[in-house]
């Protein structure tokens, strides 16, 4: 999986834009690998986007608004979901260059998660909102993240923050677990650690 990942780094490094990018992973990888070059692909976007980039990529600028809203619209599934779980850095970099704070992109967010019909996109946007802040498992104060109204989306939420969070955070994980509500939230997060 982390050759196909690096192969979707290489390919955003190559075309400098998502779709093309995405659609060459969809053309040289093959399944099950296709949806780690589509998160390399995307992860390369984000990472440009991002103040704490090291590269010099001309060429590539950052999305407005317009373009934010239709960025995950891709044609397959598995591209959605690597888009999504990105989503939320990309938009907060593109906020930030506008003068805007990361709750009011957070807000954008949540606005366009809920704008999808269907629940396995939905749920996928909102688990990158976990994604996106699984750092915070480490000053403590993630259990907010997660406040959606509905269940299913706190789940997603908690388990796109758990997904990142046990690969290099394990010790936190845990006690993050412990901290949440009742079952199913508790007993599925524990679950999803191992």
């Amino acid at each position: 999986p982390e050759n196909c990942h690096g192969v979707g780094h290489t390919l955003f490094q190559m075309y400098r834009a998502l779709e093309p990018s995405m659609a060459a992973c969809r053309d040289i990888v093959g399944e099950p690998l296709k949806y780690y070059c589509y998160q390399g692909a995307v992860m390369e976007y984000a990472d440009i986007l991002s103040e704490r980039n090291m590269r010099d990529m001309g060429g590539v600028t950052f999305p407005s608004i317009e373009e934010l809203d239709r960025i995950c619209r891709l044609p397959l599934l598995e591209e959605r979901r690597a888009c999504f779980r990105y989503y939320p850095r990309m938009v907060n970099e593109t906020f930030e260059q506008m003068g805007s704070t990361t709750p009011g992109a957070m807000a954008y967010v949540r606005s366009v998660c809920r704008s999808f019909p269907a629940w396995e996109d939905r749920l996928s946007c909102i688990a990158g909102t976990g994604v996106f802040f699984s750092y915070a498992m480490i000053e403590g104060d993630a259990l907010s993240v997660c406040n959606y109204a509905n269940s299913r989306e706190q789940a997603a939420c908690h388990l796109g923050m758990v997904s990142v969070a046990s690969q290099d955070r394990m010790e936190k994980v845990a006690t993050y677990c412990a901290a949440l509500p009742s079952d199913p939230f508790r007993e599925s997060c524990f679950q999803n650690i191992f």
